[in-house]
């Protein structure tokens, strides 16, 4: 499903939202970048497991959950195989990998529980410069959320986050007909946002996400968190922390300028 903002009242506050940015930044220059910069980037995508928020951990227990119900154990080697995919996705490589007997649709409606319960049971911390960069990037340019994540996880992430008044649109790869690594949701994320393609940025954590990025002829900069860095020779830019997100790379990756 796709969740979209675009009602009056809520652009009235998304708008209002903005200018109380502007104000809070013109007393903390640190908080955000210049708006006057000639820097085309129409839309922001960010994913959320991984790049957001640090639900590595709550995805975990819920696949060592679905593996135990079977008779297996949770394996690095196995994860990095579906590192990044969606629940669907996720559960279908593990059926195909282990061979497992029963359905597919059992596995998914496993994993799919699971991850309810780990979500539930321990809300997920913030990742590292995730807040500050979010509120940065949105004096730039409107932001949506492209996930993997199922719609109710993603949108009680981004409350508990407090940034669901940033993002115009929350999508899950479960409402498009393709998961990631293919570039559906980034592309149904431009399109709610009527932004171009090339004129995209995207920020992601996994391998998959980038592929599905630069398959949707997007910019994209990677933050690897499981899988190594020179996995992501594809990505515009890679950085240990979206703390090192800076103008500097915006501009190099763009062509703008910062006078």
């Amino acid at each position: 499903m796709i969740h979209s903002r675009t009602s009056s009242s809520e652009s009235f506050i998304i708008q209002f939202r903005k200018f109380i940015l502007m104000i809070e930044t013109s007393f903390s220059p640190t908080l955000t970048f210049k708006t006057d910069l000639d820097l085309p980037i129409a839309a922001v995508l960010f994913d959320l497991d991984g790049t957001l928020a640090a639900t590595a951990d709550l995805w975990r227990q819920a696949e060592s959950n679905l593996l135990s119900s079977f008779g297996y154990a949770w394996s690095a080697e196995l994860a990095r195989s579906y590192t990044g995919m969606n629940v669907s996705d996720v559960a279908t490589t593990i059926h195909q990998t282990l061979q497992i007997s029963d359905s597919p649709e059992k596995c998914r409606q496993t994993l799919r529980e699971q991850l309810f319960k780990a979500f539930a049971d321990a809300p997920p911390p913030p990742m590292p410069g995730a807040l500050e960069c979010v509120k940065r990037l949105a004096n730039l340019a409107p932001l949506a959320l492209a996930s993997g994540s199922p719609l109710p996880i993603i949108e009680s992430v981004v409350r508990h986050l407090k940034l669901d008044s940033y993002f115009d649109h929350l999508v899950s790869s479960e409402s498009v007909k393709r998961g990631k690594p293919y570039p559906d949701v980034f592309l149904a994320a431009a399109e709610q946002l009527g932004a171009s393609p090339e004129r995209c940025l995207v920020i992601e954590d996994s391998l998959v996400g980038v592929q599905a990025a630069k398959a949707a002829g997007m910019k994209c900069f990677a933050i690897p968190l499981v899988q190594p860095p020179d996995f992501f020779q594809a990505a515009d830019g890679v950085f240990r922390s979206l703390e090192e997100i800076t103008l500097e790379k915006l501009c190099e990756t763009f062509g703008g300028k910062s006078a």
